[in-house]
């Protein structure tokens, strides 16, 4: 559970990010699957490896619980992280993403976010009207 959850962080934190910098929902998908697709299908491949080793042993509740932690890691990382997901966002219009509010100001003007002196992400404009 908390490795999918991983992908799914890594991959949507890319999203918002390639949102911020001004791209429609549909391209920031797909940029971001560009950038962090390899890095998610090398940690899946990983981890099922990983949870691998507990097949070759004689016990067979861990043999059991071994081959369904691979089967569940090998689908949410192939199937669920760069299929579903990623499909679902991009059928979702551009004005039913709830992206943090900060995010919406920018895209809603076309316009990237600055840093500002502490290195976080200020604010260019604001908008006075809800994205709704």
């Amino acid at each position: 559970m908390g490795l999918g959850l991983d992908y799914d962080v890594f991959f949507m934190e890319s999203v918002v990010e390639q949102h911020d910098r001004g791209a429609s929902t549909r391209q920031a998908v797909v940029n971001a699957l560009e950038h962090t697709g390899g890095t998610i299908c090398a940690a899946g491949v990983i981890m099922a490896l990983a949870f691998g080793a507990l097949l070759v042993g004689h016990t067979p509740a861990l043999n059991q619980i071994g081959f369904l932690l691979v089967l569940g890691v090998l689908v949410d990382c192939f199937v669920t992280t760069k299929l579903i997901i990623p499909c679902c966002m991009a059928l979702i219009p551009d004005r039913a993403n709830l992206w943090p509010r900060r995010a919406h100001a920018h895209a809603a003007q076309g316009k990237p976010r600055a840093p500002d002196a502490d290195g976080e992400a200020a604010v260019v404009a604001s908008v006075n009207s809800d994205p709704w």
